[in-house]
């Protein structure tokens, strides 16, 4: 096994766990951690669509938090 394996056994998990938290808030991602979640979400091939949010603030504070 590699230094950079990472494990993916509980993915579905973790995304189901992230969903349900995020599905308890306002509905309008607000702040950089949920833009964040919600660009990694994209990346992954599994967007969250329960939210309403500005492309360019995620994309913004996405590439913010990868510097």
């Amino acid at each position: 096994m590699s230094v950079n394996y990472i494990d993916r056994s509980n993915d579905e998990e973790i995304i189901d766990i992230v969903r349900s938290v995020m599905d308890n808030g306002t509905g309008n991602a607000e702040t950089a951690n949920e833009h964040i979640l919600i660009k990694l979400m994209q990346l992954r091939g599994t967007p969250m669509t329960s939210f309403e949010f500005d492309q360019e603030r995620v994309d913004f504070h996405f590439n913010q938090w990868k510097i």
